[in-house]
C-alpha cells in the first residue's frame, strides 16, 4: 500500500468515526429527554463470496438489513462496497462495475436464473427490486468450476425471500407494509402477504414494491432532467415439502420500469428523441431441492429450469433527433436456462459436486427493415469440481466446458468451445489467521446483437471476424484473513485479471466487427479492515486497480472503466435501550487522469488526448429505530450526501476529453424517511 494511500485510510477512518462519535453524543442526549430518534440503516456484516479472499468484512445486504433501512435499489445495496461501483441516474441508467469490469463481464443471477442478453446496450442488464432480497452472493474475478457459464470479471447472485424468512416463530400467516418518502424526490411503498399450512408442507408469498422517483436535484440545486422513472416489482413463490428431503418451488416474478425517458438513458445529450417508455421483465422459476438422494446420506441435488423475458416498448414525444430512430420501437430478449447440480461425498471429508448448465438466448425486433430482426445463442456447459479436505488446508479443483452457437440476423452461425480448469486453496494456520490463492479460467463468448439495434434499421451493420476464437478469462488472486479474538478482523489481497484473445468491436467498413483484440488486464489490490464488538461496528476498504489493452489505456463502458482508487468507511452504534442504532458513512475516490488515442472519423489523423476525472469525498448519516419489544416495527431516517456535495460518480459512460455536461451528476442533499410493520 503506498503511503499516501495509508494516510488516507487513516483520515477516512478518523472522519468517519469523530462524525460517529458525535451522532452517538446525540442521540444519547435525545434519548434521555425521552424524545423519539428517527432510524437506521442497519447493516448487519454477511460472508461475501469472492473467490481466493473471502473474510466476510465488508457490508452486506440481506433480508433485514432491507427491512430495517432506506433502500431502493440496487444502488442502494452496492454503494458500501469498495471494490463495486454503480453509475449515475436512476433506474435504467445505472451501470454496475465489479472491479471497474462493466456489464458485458459480469453475470446476474436471481434464485439461479441468469439472462444474459441485451435490449440496448447496458439498459435491462441488471433488473432487480431489493424489496425482494434475502441474500446476496458476490464473486470477483472469474469463476470457478462451478460458477456456471461465461463469469469473467465477476458475478452478484440473489435469492429472493420465501414465506418462511418472514414468519415468525410459531406464526403460520402474516402480511408486512412498509412506506418511505425521499427529499429528493421520491417515495415508495411495500406490501407482502404469506402464509403456510399447519403441517408446514406448503408455503407461499405474494409482495409488491413500488418507487416513484421524480428528476432529483444535484449537488448545485439544479434539476437534473428526463431522470423520473417510476420502479415496480411484485412476485409471487409457492413452496411443496414433499417430505423432510424434498422441496419444490414455483415462482413469478416481474420487474418494471416507465417513463419519458431519452433513448439513450444514461448520457445527456442534447439531439436525442425523448421516447415513453416501458420496460418490464418477467421471470418464471421451476427449482428443486433434494437432499440424501435415492437414500444416499449426503447425496444432494440442486436443479432448476427457467424462462425469462424483457420487453421494452416506446413511443417518441418529443423528436428533436435527425438520426433514423422510427416513431415507435417494439423489442423483446428471452432467454431459458436450466441449471443442476449433485454433490457426493467422497472418502475422508473429501466432496465431488458435477453439474449442467444450459441457456438458450434471444433477442428480437419486430419493426426491423433489414435482416430477421432475430438472434439466437444457445449455450451449454458442463463441469466437475473437488472440494479436498487436508485439514488444516482445503483445496478447489475444477474444471468445466463450455460451447456456444450463435446465429445472426443474417443468418450467420458461428461455434465454439473452451475447456476451463480452476484450482484454489486455503490454509488455516491458525484460529485467527489464513492464507488463500486461486486462478480460474472461463469462456469469453462472442455477443448477440442487441435487440433495440436490430430494430434501428441497421441490422446489417454488425459481424464476426472469419477467424474468431473465444475470449480466455483468467484470474489470479492471493490474500490474507485474519479475525481477532477482540472483535478486531482484517483481510488484504491482490489479484490479476486479464482476457487473452479479448473479444472487442472494431469499425471495419463501417461494419461493427467483434474480432479478438490482444489481451485486456486489469492489476490491483484491496484491503478491509473491521471491528464488531458490544454493540459498535466499524469498517474500512480500499480498491484499487490499473487496466490496459495491450500495454495503452483502454476505456469502454460496457466492458471495463478505469477510476481512481475507492476508499469506504463506516461506523455505527447498537444501543440495547431504546433499541436504536445510529452510524455515519463516508465514501472518498481517488481523482483519476488518463492518455487516449483518438481518431477524427473526417481526417483519419490520430491524436492523444488527456482525460481527467475529480476526486469526490461523500458522507451518509442513517438511524433505525425499533420502539417495540421485538422486530416488527422499524423506524429509518437517513441524510444521504449531508455536505450536499457535487459531483460525478467515475463509473459514468465518459468520452475523451471528458465532458460532464454529457454525464449524470449525483444526488446532492437527500432525507430519507421510512417506516416498516410486520403483523
Amino acid at each position: 500500500m503506498r503511503p499516501n494511500h495509508l494516510c488516507l485510510c487513516l483520515r477516512l477512518l478518523l472522519s468517519t468515526a469523530a462524525l460517529g462519535t458525535a451522532q452517538l453524543a446525540l442521540a444519547a442526549q435525545t434519548s434521555a429527554n425521552g424524545d423519539t430518534t428517527e432510524d437506521l440503516p442497519h447493516t448487519t456484516i454477511d460472508t461475501i463470496v469472492v473467490t481466493a479472499s473471502s473474510g466476510g468484512i465488508t457490508p452486506s445486504v440481506n433480508q433485514q438489513v432491507v427491512e430495517k433501512s432506506n433502500i431502493v435499489d440496487m444502488k442502494d445495496v452496492l454503494k458500501d462496497q469498495p471494490s463495486l461501483s454503480v453509475g449515475g441516474g436512476n433506474g435504467v441508467s445505472q451501470q454496475l462495475y465489479i472491479r471497474n469490469f462493466g456489464e458485458n463481464e459480469l453475470t446476474f443471477s436471481v434464485d439461479n436464473t441468469a439472462p444474459n442478453s441485451q435490449l440496448f446496450h447496458h439498459q435491462s442488464r441488471f433488473m432487480f427490486d431489493p424489496a425482494l432480497l434475502k441474500s446476496m452472493n458476490i464473486e470477483k474475478g472469474t469463476g470457478q468450476a462451478n460458477s456456471g457459464i461465461g463469469v469473467t470479471g465477476g458475478a452478484i447472485r440473489m435469492t429472493t425471500v420465501d414465506a418462511n424468512d418472514m414468519l415468525r416463530s410459531g406464526q403460520n400467516v402474516g402480511a408486512m407494509l412498509g412506506a418511505g418518502y425521499s427529499s429528493n424526490k421520491g417515495y415508495r411503498g411495500v406490501g407482502a402477504f404469506y402464509g403456510r399450512s399447519d403441517d408446514h408442507r406448503f408455503d407461499g408469498i405474494v409482495m409488491g414494491n413500488y418507487v416513484k422517483h421524480e428528476d432529483y436535484k444535484d449537488g448545485n440545486g439544479d434539476v437534473v432532467e428526463d431522470t423520473a422513472v417510476n420502479q415496480e416489482a411484485y412476485m409471487a413463490k409457492f413452496g411443496w415439502n414433499v417430505n423432510t428431503d424434498n422441496r419444490l418451488e414455483l415462482s413469478h416474478r416481474r420487474e418494471q420500469q416507465s417513463g419519458d425517458l431519452p433513448l439513450r438513458a444514461n448520457v445527456i445529450v442534447d439531439k436525442q428523441p425523448i421516447m415513453d417508455t416501458k420496460l418490464t421483465q418477467d421471470t418464471t422459476n421451476i427449482a428443486y431441492q433434494g437432499y440424501n438422494v435415492a437414500g444416499r446420506t449426503g447425496v444432494d441435488v440442486n436443479a432448476n429450469v427457467y424462462y425469462s423475458q424483457a420487453a421494452e416498448q416506446r413511443t417518441q414525444i418529443e423528436n428533436i433527433s435527425t438520426n433514423r430512430v422510427p416513431k415507435e420501437l417494439d423489442i423483446d430478449m428471452t432467454t431459458t436456462g436450466a441449471n443442476a447440480s449433485v454433490f457426493l461425498p467422497t472418502f475422508a471429508n473429501h466432496l465431488l459436486e458435477t453439474g449442467v448448465n444450459y441457456r438458450d438466448s434471444q433477442t428480437n425486433a419486430k419493426n426491423q427493415s433489414v435482416g430477421s430482426g432475430h438472434e439466437d445463442k444457445k449455450e451449454s456447459g458442463v463441469y466437475a469440481q473437488m472440494l479436498w479436505d487436508f485439514n488444516p488446508i482445503s483445496l478447489t479443483t475444477g474444471v468445466r466446458y463450455d460451447h456456444y452457437d450463435i446465429t445472426t440476423n443474417q443468418g450467420k452461425n458461428i461455434k465454439d468451445g473452451l475447456v476451463s480448469p480452476s484450482i484454489a486453496a486455503k490454509w488455516q494456520m491458525n484460529d485467527n489467521f489464513a492464507v488463500n490463492a486461486s486462478w480460474s479460467q472461463a469462456i469469453q463468448a462472442p455477443r448477440i446483437y442487441e435487440s433495440l439495434i436490430l430494430g434501428l434499421s441497421n441490422g446489417l451493420n454488425h459481424d464476426f471476424a472469419d477467424n474468431i476464437e473465444p475470449g480466455k478469462a483468467q484470474t489470479t488472486e492471493a490474500g490474507i484473513e485474519w479475525h481477532g479474538d477482540n472483535g478486531f478482523m482484517a483481510d488484504a489481497n491482490v489479484f490479476e485479471q486479464r482476457i487473452k484473445d479479448y473479444i472487442k468491436v472494431e469499425s471495419i467498413k463501417g461494419i461493427s466487427t467483434q474480432m479478438n483484440s490482444g489481451t485486456l488486464k486489469s492489476r490491483g489490490y484491496e484491503a478491509n479492515v473491521g471491528y464488531r464488538k458490544d454493540g459498535i461496528n466499524a469498517f474500512m476498504g480500499l480498491s484499487r486497480s490499473k487496466t490496459d489493452l495491450n500495454g495503452d489505456y483502454y476505456g469502454y463502458a460496457l466492458d471495463i472503466l478505469p477510476t481512481g482508487t475507492k476508499y469506504n468507511a463506516s461506523v455505527s452504534y447498537q444501543f440495547d435501550q431504546p433499541r436504536l442504532e445510529i452510524g455515519v458513512k463516508n465514501q472518498y475516490v481517488d481523482d483519476y487522469s488518463y492518455q487516449t488515442e483518438v481518431e477524427d472519423r473526417r481526417t483519419k489523423q490520430i491524436t492523444t488526448e488527456s482525460g481527467h476525472l475529480p476526486s469526490y469525498w461523500v458522507t451518509d448519516v442513517f438511524a433505525n429505530w425499533q420502539p417495540l419489544v421485538d422486530d416488527r416495527l422499524s423506524i429509518n431516517a437517513s441524510i444521504n450526501n449531508i455536505a450536499n456535495k457535487q459531483y460525478y460518480n467515475q463509473s459514468n459512460n465518459r468520452s475523451t476529453p471528458v465532458d460532464f455536461n454529457k454525464i449524470y451528476p449525483e444526488k446532492g442533499r437527500e432525507f430519507r424517511v421510512g417506516v416498516n410493520y410486520k403483523f
